[in-house]
Protein backbone atom coordinates (compact mmCIF):
# COMPACT_ATOMS: atom_id res chain seq x y z
CA UNK A 1 0.00 0.00 0.00
CA UNK A 2 2.60 2.09 0.73
CA UNK A 3 4.68 1.79 -2.23
CA UNK A 4 1.12 1.78 -4.44
CA UNK A 5 0.44 5.48 -2.28
CA UNK A 6 4.30 6.37 -3.36
CA UNK A 7 3.76 6.05 -7.41
CA UNK A 8 0.43 7.88 -6.73
CA UNK A 9 1.95 10.74 -5.49
CA UNK A 10 5.24 10.71 -8.39
CA UNK A 11 2.47 10.31 -10.67
CA UNK A 12 0.49 13.27 -9.22
CA UNK A 13 3.95 15.34 -9.23
CA UNK A 14 4.11 14.09 -12.66
CA UNK A 15 0.98 15.53 -14.28
CA UNK A 16 1.31 18.64 -12.08
CA UNK A 17 5.10 19.31 -13.82
CA UNK A 18 3.04 18.25 -17.06
CA UNK A 19 0.46 20.55 -16.34
CA UNK A 20 2.86 23.64 -15.54
CA UNK A 21 4.45 23.07 -18.91
CA UNK A 22 1.57 22.81 -21.03
CA UNK A 23 0.66 26.02 -19.52
CA UNK A 24 4.15 27.33 -19.86
CA UNK A 25 3.70 26.20 -23.64
CA UNK A 26 0.36 28.03 -24.36
CA UNK A 27 1.52 31.17 -22.71
CA UNK A 28 4.46 31.02 -24.80
CA UNK A 29 2.31 30.53 -28.20
CA UNK A 30 -0.08 33.18 -26.89
CA UNK A 31 3.19 35.60 -26.59
CA UNK A 32 3.80 34.79 -30.27
CA UNK A 33 0.65 35.05 -31.39
CA UNK A 34 0.52 38.38 -29.92
CA UNK A 35 3.67 39.76 -31.35
CA UNK A 36 3.04 41.99 -34.28
CA UNK A 37 3.82 41.07 -38.02
CA UNK A 38 6.53 42.12 -39.70
CA UNK A 39 5.74 45.26 -41.28
CA UNK A 40 6.23 44.64 -45.03
CA UNK A 41 5.20 47.68 -47.56
CA UNK A 42 2.00 47.13 -49.65
CA UNK A 43 3.59 46.67 -53.54
CA UNK A 44 1.97 47.02 -56.14
CA UNK A 45 1.63 44.37 -59.25
CA UNK A 46 2.66 45.11 -62.39
CA UNK A 47 0.79 43.59 -65.22
CA UNK A 48 2.65 42.22 -68.61
CA UNK A 49 1.70 45.03 -70.86
CA UNK A 50 3.14 47.31 -67.93
CA UNK A 51 5.92 45.45 -67.60
CA UNK A 52 6.61 45.56 -71.50
CA UNK A 53 5.43 49.49 -71.67
CA UNK A 54 8.18 50.42 -69.13
CA UNK A 55 10.71 48.32 -70.18
CA UNK A 56 10.65 49.90 -73.91
CA UNK A 57 9.83 53.36 -72.83
CA UNK A 58 13.69 53.04 -70.54
CA UNK A 59 15.54 51.25 -73.71
CA UNK A 60 13.96 53.99 -75.77
CA UNK A 61 15.64 56.89 -73.59
CA UNK A 62 19.12 54.92 -73.75
CA UNK A 63 18.48 54.49 -77.47
CA UNK A 64 18.41 57.90 -77.67
CA UNK A 65 21.07 59.03 -75.50
CA UNK A 66 22.72 57.48 -77.86
CA UNK A 67 21.78 58.78 -81.10
CA UNK A 68 22.85 62.29 -79.37
CA UNK A 69 25.80 61.41 -79.23
CA UNK A 70 26.19 58.94 -82.39
CA UNK A 71 23.31 60.40 -84.97
CA UNK A 72 24.42 57.67 -87.82
CA UNK A 73 24.28 54.61 -85.35
CA UNK A 74 21.89 51.62 -85.94
CA UNK A 75 19.40 50.41 -83.43
CA UNK A 76 20.29 46.75 -83.38
CA UNK A 77 17.22 44.48 -82.59
CA UNK A 78 17.21 42.49 -79.57
CA UNK A 79 15.51 39.85 -77.82
CA UNK A 80 15.35 39.88 -73.77
CA UNK A 81 16.51 36.85 -72.38
CA UNK A 82 15.37 37.93 -68.80
CA UNK A 83 14.79 40.67 -66.13
CA UNK A 84 16.96 41.27 -63.58
CA UNK A 85 17.26 42.73 -60.23
CA UNK A 86 19.37 45.64 -59.15
CA UNK A 87 21.33 43.61 -56.68
CA UNK A 88 22.70 41.26 -59.47
CA UNK A 89 22.67 43.90 -63.18
CA UNK A 90 26.39 45.04 -62.30
CA UNK A 91 27.49 41.37 -62.34
CA UNK A 92 25.14 40.40 -65.16
CA UNK A 93 25.90 43.43 -67.50
CA UNK A 94 29.40 43.31 -66.92
CA UNK A 95 29.45 39.79 -68.25
CA UNK A 96 27.07 40.29 -71.15
CA UNK A 97 29.36 43.34 -72.12
CA UNK A 98 32.49 41.05 -71.64
CA UNK A 99 30.99 38.60 -73.45
CA UNK A 100 30.44 41.12 -76.40
CA UNK A 101 33.89 41.80 -76.97
CA UNK A 102 34.16 44.91 -74.51
CA UNK A 103 35.79 43.63 -71.31
CA UNK A 104 34.02 45.47 -68.29
CA UNK A 105 33.67 44.25 -64.42
CA UNK A 106 30.51 45.26 -61.97
CA UNK A 107 31.69 46.42 -58.93
CA UNK A 108 30.70 48.89 -56.19
CA UNK A 109 26.79 48.43 -57.30
CA UNK A 110 27.73 49.68 -61.02
CA UNK A 111 30.20 48.75 -63.91
CA UNK A 112 33.46 49.56 -64.64
CA UNK A 113 34.57 49.83 -68.05
CA UNK A 114 37.64 51.05 -70.34
CA UNK A 115 36.49 52.62 -73.72
CA UNK A 116 39.23 51.61 -76.33
CA UNK A 117 39.58 55.22 -78.43
CA UNK A 118 37.91 55.15 -81.66
CA UNK A 119 35.17 52.37 -80.39
CA UNK A 120 32.82 54.37 -78.11
CA UNK A 121 30.14 54.29 -80.20
CA UNK A 122 30.45 50.07 -80.84
CA UNK A 123 31.40 50.12 -77.02
CA UNK A 124 28.11 51.89 -76.31
CA UNK A 125 25.88 50.10 -79.04
CA UNK A 126 27.30 46.78 -77.05
CA UNK A 127 25.89 48.75 -73.79
CA UNK A 128 22.47 48.99 -75.38
CA UNK A 129 22.35 45.35 -76.30
CA UNK A 130 22.84 44.12 -73.22
CA UNK A 131 20.47 46.62 -71.23
CA UNK A 132 17.93 44.87 -73.61
CA UNK A 133 19.19 41.40 -73.30
CA UNK A 134 18.91 41.77 -69.47
CA UNK A 135 16.67 44.91 -68.55
CA UNK A 136 16.50 45.92 -65.15
CA UNK A 137 12.78 44.47 -63.84
CA UNK A 138 10.58 47.46 -64.09
CA UNK A 139 9.41 46.87 -60.42
CA UNK A 140 12.78 48.18 -59.73
CA UNK A 141 12.51 51.55 -61.68
CA UNK A 142 9.14 52.61 -61.05
CA UNK A 143 8.46 55.31 -58.59
CA UNK A 144 7.87 54.27 -54.81
CA UNK A 145 4.63 54.43 -53.78
CA UNK A 146 3.18 55.87 -49.87
CA UNK A 147 3.77 52.35 -48.20
CA UNK A 148 7.12 51.42 -49.46
CA UNK A 149 8.47 55.16 -49.12
CA UNK A 150 7.20 54.98 -45.52
CA UNK A 151 9.31 51.19 -45.33
CA UNK A 152 12.37 52.91 -46.59
CA UNK A 153 12.22 55.84 -44.52
CA UNK A 154 11.66 53.90 -41.28
CA UNK A 155 14.32 51.38 -42.06
CA UNK A 156 16.89 54.68 -43.21
CA UNK A 157 16.12 55.83 -39.25
CA UNK A 158 16.25 53.11 -37.64
CA UNK A 159 18.56 50.39 -39.10
CA UNK A 160 20.86 51.87 -42.07
CA UNK A 161 21.80 55.04 -39.51
CA UNK A 162 22.80 53.29 -36.29
CA UNK A 163 24.62 50.46 -38.94
CA UNK A 164 26.48 53.38 -40.52
CA UNK A 165 27.27 54.96 -37.01
CA UNK A 166 28.56 51.50 -35.30
CA UNK A 167 31.02 51.45 -38.23
CA UNK A 168 32.53 55.07 -37.22
CA UNK A 169 30.33 57.36 -40.04
CA UNK A 170 28.86 60.29 -38.97
CA UNK A 171 25.58 60.77 -40.11
CA UNK A 172 23.35 64.12 -40.29
CA UNK A 173 20.17 64.58 -38.73
CA UNK A 174 17.36 62.99 -41.26
CA UNK A 175 14.90 65.10 -42.62
CA UNK A 176 11.31 65.22 -42.13
CA UNK A 177 9.26 62.48 -43.91
CA UNK A 178 7.76 65.20 -46.34
CA UNK A 179 10.99 66.64 -47.06
CA UNK A 180 12.47 63.29 -47.48
CA UNK A 181 9.36 61.77 -49.44
CA UNK A 182 9.18 64.77 -51.25
CA UNK A 183 12.76 65.08 -52.42
CA UNK A 184 13.69 61.34 -53.04
CA UNK A 185 14.96 59.95 -56.36
CA UNK A 186 16.20 64.24 -56.95
CA UNK A 187 19.95 65.43 -56.82
CA UNK A 188 18.82 67.01 -53.00
CA UNK A 189 17.18 63.24 -52.10
CA UNK A 190 18.64 62.14 -48.46
CA UNK A 191 19.84 59.03 -47.54
CA UNK A 192 21.95 58.29 -44.35
CA UNK A 193 24.72 57.16 -47.37
CA UNK A 194 24.68 60.83 -48.73
CA UNK A 195 27.24 61.44 -45.45
CA UNK A 196 30.00 58.75 -46.16
CA UNK A 197 29.83 58.72 -49.94
CA UNK A 198 32.88 60.62 -50.31
CA UNK A 199 34.75 58.47 -47.58
CA UNK A 200 34.50 54.91 -47.83
CA UNK A 201 37.45 53.42 -48.72
CA UNK A 202 35.40 49.65 -49.23
CA UNK A 203 32.56 50.45 -51.20
CA UNK A 204 31.16 46.86 -51.46
CA UNK A 205 32.14 45.69 -48.07
CA UNK A 206 30.12 48.05 -45.88
CA UNK A 207 27.23 47.91 -47.87
CA UNK A 208 27.43 44.36 -47.55
CA UNK A 209 27.47 45.27 -43.64
CA UNK A 210 25.03 48.15 -44.08
CA UNK A 211 22.66 47.40 -46.93
CA UNK A 212 21.93 50.91 -48.91
CA UNK A 213 17.87 49.26 -49.23
CA UNK A 214 15.63 46.84 -46.90
CA UNK A 215 14.79 43.73 -48.21
CA UNK A 216 11.47 43.30 -49.45
CA UNK A 217 11.50 47.09 -50.32
CA UNK A 218 10.15 45.71 -53.59
CA UNK A 219 8.08 42.52 -52.72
Amino acid sequence: MELEHGVSVMRQARLRNFGIVLAAAAMALAMVGCAPAEEVPVVPELTSGEESALTTAALDEHWAAILAEFPNAVRPVVDKIRFVTLDEWPTVSAKCRTDEGFPASGEGGGVSQHVPEGQEEATEIATYRCAAKYPVDPRFTVALNDSQMSFLYKYFLDTLTPCLEDEGYEIAQAPSFQSFSSSFGTADGWTPYSDVMSTVEDWEELNAKCPQDPERLYG
